[in-house]
């Protein structure tokens, strides 16, 4: 049948609008898969991205320990920063080294940590916080104290003679309370003999001083090497008490070489003849010092307990 001109334009417009709209569809459907798509690579990126984070908080000393109950876990994109429109503002860069509750295990701070911080694995390290069979909690009032001195600080404890000689008696030892110039430590026993042979010949020759030094930066900083060299009835005793662990013993031994006998003999012990015949006069007078000034710290104490408003230490 023929057509006129005018029907035959009006069925090529017709024709041609189809195409265009078969056009237009293809390229929104073509639009909308590639989102599609591109949405589930993401996602898919994410979920394979996503880890749980230990979170501090509360603020951490540099070289305090780190436990559970001080950690929230939360869940954050790990290994780089997050792209996907789906991803909050706090869940976006996270270092691969993010610690895990499996790391804290006798974890220690390295440095000052802030309430808030992811905490990483070079944050930390692993040492050893066990409390053995002879571990006690030790008082002492006969230091000269750092004006600074904070629970939690990490000292060493030296003997100074009047001569000028110094050695460390302790090493890195952390503060567990303060009061006044109290301060308590935990020892083993070992370091308690250690330490009370320091301060019987503290208290023999006059001049001599017991003091307290901070560490910088506990978490970063190895012990100091102990340099005091314990008198032989004091090595001997140590050398047969029952409770002081074999490893401890051994370590002490490994560490009394012959220079520190040559110390003991050479150095401590002409400055100790000098005071031969008044160091129990010396020691008496330092014993009582020492009980006086407990006794009013206990005393206090007491108070303390049963006042209203009761300050823990």
């Amino acid at each position: 049948m023929a057509t006129n001109p005018m029907q035959r334009k009006a069925r090529n417009s017709f024709l041609l609008g189809m195409l265009v709209m078969l056009l237009i569809s293809g390229i929104i459907i073509g639009g909308l898969a590639f989102l599609l798509i591109t949405e589930k690579k993401e996602n898919d990126k994410k979920e394979k991205s996503l880890v749980e984070v230990c979170v501090l908080n509360k603020d951490i000393k540099s070289g305090n320990s780190v436990s559970i109950e001080d950690l929230m876990t939360e869940t954050k994109i790990i290994g780089g920063q997050a792209t996907s429109s789906l991803v909050s503002a706090d869940a976006m860069f996270v270092p691969e080294n993010a610690a895990t509750q499996a790391d804290l295990l006798s974890a220690v701070a390295k440095i000052n940590l802030k309430s808030g911080t992811i905490l990483t694995t070079d944050m930390i390290s692993n040492e050893e916080n066990t409390v053995y069979d002879d571990t006690r909690l030790q008082e002492y009032n006969m230091l000269s104290l750092p004006v600074k001195l904070n629970v939690d600080d990490y000292i060493d404890i030296r003997l100074t003679l009047p001569n000028g000689l110094e050695y460390i008696v302790l090493s890195k030892k952390r503060v567990l309370e303060i009061m006044e110039n109290t301060i308590w430590l935990r020892l083993s026993q070992d370091e308690i003999l250690t330490m009370s042979n320091a301060i019987v010949e503290a208290y023999t020759i006059t001049g001599s001083k017991l003091s307290a030094d901070l560490y910088i930066e506990p978490g970063l900083q190895k012990a100091a090497v102990p340099t005091y060299a314990v008198s032989q009835a004091v090595l001997k005793l140590i050398e047969n008490d029952p409770n002081i662990r074999q490893a401890a013993k051994t370590e002490l031994f490994n560490r009394y070489t012959q220079a520190q006998v040559n110390q003991r003999q050479n150095q401590i012990n002409s400055v100790l003849e000098d005071y031969a015949g008044q160091a129990q006069t010396n020691i008496e007078t330092k014993f009582k010092e020492e009980e006086e000034t407990r006794a009013k710290l206990r005393e206090k104490y007491i108070e303390q307990l049963n006042s209203p408003t009761t300050v823990q230490y």
